[in-house]
């Protein structure tokens, strides 16, 4: 069984990352030992404290210290309130062209329960010990291929993949989705993802389920000297041409 250094390092050399994949830890109860890694000051999102982790940041979470707190509400800290719920956020901010729209974007979002989380620990996945649910990498389009087809690679049949875009995209699409299914998916995201946490214009974000961790990170090993091997080398060569 591969440790999360070896699966870390696994994942960095083969889909040639720049950044670190993320362990993310939900608590149902707070976990005191652990705020001596909270921010100095509260994230605009949890998908900012994401992309801080994955620059080699570790940090731990509570409610206060998230403002959007519908990522917060996602996530499972508390309820959707009211205003949420209504739609009128995000219509007014032009994300949907219906305030029915903007309802249904929160109704039909994946979503932890109330009260299930008190703090969240995100470090890089080499740092980390086994008591995490899910990984999250940002990448781009080639990179969730390698991901999908090693998920697959001793099975085969067809991924099905889940997201609403513009709503919930980290939060919902790849921590509760993927915690709640134990699926690998991931998200092109949504405006406000992007704008809260610096995500360049060509990335997404995967999950892997720590359960698909260690396997995945063994069918890229074997991936690496077959057909992936033959794709870096066309890849490289076409680029050497440009």
């Amino acid at each position: 069984m591969m440790n999360n250094a070896q699966i870390s390092e696994i994942l960095t050399t083969h889909l040639e990352l720049s950044v670190f994949p993320v362990a993310v830890s939900l608590y149902p109860n707070n976990n005191s030992e652990l705020e001596k890694y909270r921010p100095d000051k509260p994230l605009r999102s949890y998908c900012h404290g994401i992309m801080t982790a994955a620059h080699g940041q570790t940090l731990y979470l509570l409610e206060k210290d998230i403002v959007c707190k519908s990522g917060a509400a996602t996530l499972g800290f508390s309820n959707y309130s009211d205003e949420m719920l209504s739609g009128r956020k995000h219509y007014d901010a032009g994300v949907f062209g219906t305030i029915e729209a903007a309802q249904n974007a929160v109704t039909g979002a994946y979503k932890l329960q109330d009260g299930r989380t008190e703090g969240i620990f995100l470090r890089p996945l080499a740092q980390a010990d086994n008591n995490y649910q899910v990984i999250l990498i940002p990448v781009n389009a080639e990179q969730v291929m390698f991901i999908l087809v090693a998920d697959k690679y001793d099975t085969g049949g067809r991924t099905e993949i889940s997201m609403a875009t513009g709503f919930q995209g980290i939060c919902g699409d790849v921590t509760v989705y993927s915690i709640q299914t134990g699926k690998v998916n991931f998200s092109v995201t949504g405006f406000g993802d992007r704008l809260r946490c610096g995500l360049d214009p060509e990335l997404m974000v995967v999950a892997i389920p720590a359960g698909r961790a260690s396997m995945i990170a063994k069918n890229l090993e074997a991936m690496s000297s077959k057909m992936m091997a033959k794709y870096k080398k066309a890849r490289d060569a076409k680029k050497g041409k440009s």
